[in-house]
């Protein structure tokens, strides 16, 4: 009996925290650990780089798939659920602040694909 009013409790309060994400302006601010979001930007490199064109795509493209993954298996949530305008800064913030890590993962991909570029 325990165990499914432990349950019905966990899902009570998955509820109320989708609720106040959705509604909270600065969610992504206040609750991305941005070490650990570095941690996790290596691994969607070579997925991202071959659907870009240059490297202001795949800065985009990584830092967005990147809090996207992040979300979803930390919070359980899509970005969609949080407001656009939000997410947008959130992103523009993570690529200014990553800029030079974004930029060597960019250039390392780059010269082990097609070799050293002068």
């Amino acid at each position: 009996m325990m165990g499914i009013n432990n349950m019905k409790l966990q899902e009570h309060i998955r509820r109320i925290l989708r609720e106040e994400l959705i509604n909270e302006s600065h969610f992504l601010r206040r609750r991305v650990d941005l070490d650990k979001f570095k941690e996790m930007l290596p691994k969607g490199v070579p997925y991202i780089f071959y659907d870009t064109r240059g490297f202001d795509d795949f800065k985009y493209g990584l830092v967005m798939s990147t809090l996207s993954n992040y979300t979803f298996y930390k919070y359980n949530m899509e970005l969609d659920q949080l407001p656009q305008e939000e997410v947008d800064h959130f992103i523009e913030f993570l690529v200014e602040t990553f800029h030079d890590i974004l930029k060597q993962y960019y250039d390392d991909t780059v010269e082990q694909k097609f070799g050293k570029q002068n």
